[in-house]
């Protein structure tokens, strides 16, 4: 049970720091102005509705990338069953990426590619994780 528990932890840890490190990044390329009230959200809105395609590619990078490695973390801990743990990281990502477009709307073509996105990350980090496994066993 204690294994089980830390595979998770481990990768929402692994997620969040990726989504962290992609996400500042994108940040220094796609500034918000000086100026503007973060705590706005008519203000966040306008300014995301502004943003080039580029920006939201980071965006979707980072919640691709942030499932692959938590999903791939989490497989690793856990040992057993990597679906299962790969995919409750991807979904966990999905779902608040969608809540994010939700909250602060983003373009519908984005939302459709976190939908596609989140699951084959997370096939993929468990099938790298643990090649050969019974997925669901």
């Amino acid at each position: 049970m204690g294994r089980k528990i830390l595979a998770i932890l481990a990768g929402v840890v692994s997620v969040a720091v990726v989504i962290a490190a992609i996400e500042f990044a994108s940040h220094l390329v796609y500034t918000p102005p000086a100026d503007m009230d973060m705590n706005d959200p008519g203000a966040a809105q306008q300014f995301i509705a502004n943003l080039p395609v580029g920006a939201f590619l980071s965006v979707l990078l980072a919640y691709g990338a942030a499932t692959f490695v938590g999903g791939w973390v989490a497989c690793r801990v856990a040992k057993e069953k990597p679906l299962r743990y790969a995919g409750g990281i991807g979904a966990a990502v999905m779902l608040a990426a969608l809540a994010n477009s939700i909250m602060i709307p983003h373009p519908l073509w984005f939302t459709f590619a976190v939908i596609v996105l989140m699951p084959l990350m997370a096939v993929l980090a468990s099938r790298v994780a643990a090649p050969g496994a019974v997925p669901m066993g």
